[in-house]
Parts: structure tokens; C-alpha cells; sequence
């Protein structure tokens, strides 16, 4: 196993920790990067002001399709979507859920309306996306440059419950998959959908929950190589209410989910290697080259 320095982690959310300065810090010291995603417009823009001095933690506009769904994104902030999209690189994390949590406590009517809710969301970052060309970017990865293959376009990052083809139909409407790269994040469809994904060149980030069931394994050792990112999905959402800053009990917390994160980071790249051998360390470090730069 490399040194955990060689470590990112493709699907992160910095955003969520009690103290997001201090959590990046941290996390900068001790791993290679990460794509930090959000969950709305609102979120991007703290996010984005928080981390803008750590340029080895690239920001997401996100737009989470549970936020969509449970009206926690304002009409304002979704007015402001489609200029988010044009002066970003990076997206995420945006999709669709037609499951179970999706669907659950919805501000709307009746199923249908709250699918037709997240797809309208989409929707406009999709087309957002294909009006405006990725701005160029200035900092990147660490031996990005040196790898001489940084790919052009922006980097999505997907949440697809029972979605994911509704997704990949949208993707190729909007003539999103040639230019762009496009992750999905903890992949839970059909194998048939996999298969699809794949196929269409897309990329997929798993991370240690993931590697804990026995589809999940499958699916990992069914993605190419270079087509592997690895996740945490963390840290999880907490609130700085839940404990008084500078006390005992907020440190003690926040080195609890700085271990936390740590261990499923390692986990999850331990696992892989056990899964597909130790060349799936260097290809991965190849992708982040080539997607994060």
C-alpha cells in the first residue's frame, strides 16, 4: 500500500464538518485531494469561500436530489444555477433518487411530482452545462501537468438511485459524454445499468460501505481500471449546535470524525487492492491526474 499522502477522494463533502477550515487543513496535511461536492447552491457558495485556500480541494455546485425533493433549495438559489454551472468546473452532487430516501419526506404532492421536481433540476444544470464551455483552470493535482493528459470538460459527480438511466438518457440528449467526465458516485443500479455506464465511458467512485456488500464488490471488480476513482462520501452532516465551538466535547467530536474519515479513506483503498491487485493503485492515481486537474 502507497503512504495515505498518494490518497483522494473523489466524493467527498468538507462542508459537512463541525469546523470546515480546520477539517481541510487537517485533510490537506495528510492526503492528496479531494473533489468536495454539495448538496445546493448554497452550500457551493459557503463551501467555495471556506476552501478557497486549499487549492488541493476542488469544489462541486451541487444541487442533491434529496434537497430537491424536501424543498431545501429556494427558488432564488435555483435561479442562480445556471451561472453557477457556467463559471464551474466541477458539479456535484447532482442526480436523481427514485428510491426510498428520495422520495421521503417530500414537500410535494404525490411521487411523480417529486420525481419531475429533481429531473427539472437537472435539467437546467444540463443545459447550463451545454451552453457554456468549462472555464479554464489554473491550479490542478499535484503531477498533473507532468502527466501531460488532463482531460477537458467539467467533472460530474452523479448520485443515481433508480435513476441512473434516466440519467445516462439526459446525458446524451444534452451531448454531455464526449467532452465532459462523468462519475457516478456509490453505484447502486442494475448491472445492466453498470454495463451501460461503462460502456458510454463513464467513471464510478466506491468507497468502503460500498466494498462492504457483496454487489458492491462485484461491481468494483467489474469497473476498468481506468475507469476507478475511490470515495468516502464523508463527512457526515453535523451542526456546529451540536456542540459549543471551542469546547472539550466540539474537539472531541471533531477529532472522533477526523479519525472516522481517515480509517474509511484507508479502508476503501486496502479493500480495492485486495479486490483487483496493487496495479489498481497506480491507475487510479492516473485518473485523479486526469480528471483533477
Amino acid at each position: 500500500m502507497p503512504e495515505s499522502r498518494e490518497f483522494f477522494d473523489a466524493h467527498a463533502h468538507m462542508s459537512f464538518a463541525l469546523d470546515v477550515a480546520s477539517f481541510a487543513s487537517w485533510f490537506t496535511e495528510r492526503f492528496a485531494g479531494a473533489f468536495s461536492t454539495t448538496v445546493s447552491p448554497a452550500d457551493y457558495r459557503f463551501a467555495q469561500q471556506t476552501l478557497v485556500s486549499f487549492p488541493k480541494i476542488k469544489v462541486g455546485v451541487g444541487a442533491h436530489p434529496w434537497w430537491v425533493a424536501q424543498g431545501k433549495i429556494s427558488d432564488e438559489d435555483k435561479a442562480l444555477l445556471p451561472g453557477l454551472v457556467a463559471n464551474a468546473c466541477y458539479i456535484g452532487e447532482v442526480g436523481l433518487d427514485f428510491g426510498k430516501n428520495g422520495l421521503a419526506k417530500s414537500v410535494f404532492a404525490t411521487d411523480e411530482q417529486t420525481k419531475q421536481a429533481q429531473i427539472e433540476v437537472l435539467r437546467t444544470i444540463f443545459a447550463a452545462a451545454k451552453k457554456s464551455p468549462a472555464p479554464s483552470v489554473v491550479e490542478g493535482i499535484e503531477g498533473a501537468k507532468e502527466a501531460g493528459e488532463a482531460k477537458g470538460g467539467r467533472v460530474f459527480s452523479f448520485h443515481a438511485v433508480r435513476g441512473a438511466d434516466v440519467i445516462m438518457d439526459m446525458l446524451e440528449k444534452y451531448e454531455l459524454l464526449e467532452d465532459n467526465t462523468i462519475i457516478f458516485h456509490w453505484f447502486s443500479g442494475s448491472s445492466a445499468q453498470l454495463k451501460r455506464a461503462r460502456n458510454l465511458g463513464c467513471f464510478f467512485s466506491v468507497n468502503a460501505f460500498m466494498l462492504q456488500t457483496k454487489r458492491g464488490r462485484e461491481y468494483a471488480k467489474a469497473i476498468p481500471l481506468d475507469r476507478l476513482l475511490i470515495e468516502t462520501d464523508l463527512p457526515e452532516e453535523t451542526s456546529i449546535d451540536a456542540c459549543e465551538e471551542g469546547s472539550q466535547t466540539c474537539k472531541q467530536a471533531t477529532e472522533a470524525a477526523e479519525a472516522h474519515y481517515a480509517s474509511m479513506l484507508e479502508e476503501a483503498y486496502r479493500e480495492i487492492v485486495t479486490l483487483r491487485g496493487e496495479d489498481a493503485l497506480d491507475a487510479i492515481t492516473r485518473n485523479v491526474r486526469k480528471i483533477f486537474r
